[in-house]
């Protein structure tokens, strides 16, 4: 969804398995990643190289990050 904020846009990742999980987004026009939480609330910076961001997701939870 469109950001409330800014230019950019939030993504859900839900993680339904017993288990940690690493989850790899690709976008050559992502240049800036954020976690945040549901009220987009800036949690901490993620690197981004070539476009690509890499996430762990724990078990049985929704991570939001902010890409822009």
């Amino acid at each position: 969804k469109k950001a409330e904020k800014g230019n950019g846009w939030i993504l859900r990742l839900c993680n339904p398995c017993e288990e940690t999980t690493t989850c790899i987004i690709k976008g050559k026009e992502i240049t800036n990643a954020t976690r945040v939480s549901l009220e987009e609330v800036p949690q901490g910076e993620l690197a981004v190289n070539d476009g690509k961001i890499s996430v762990d997701i724990e078990p049985k939870k929704i991570v939001t990050l902010l890409l822009e």
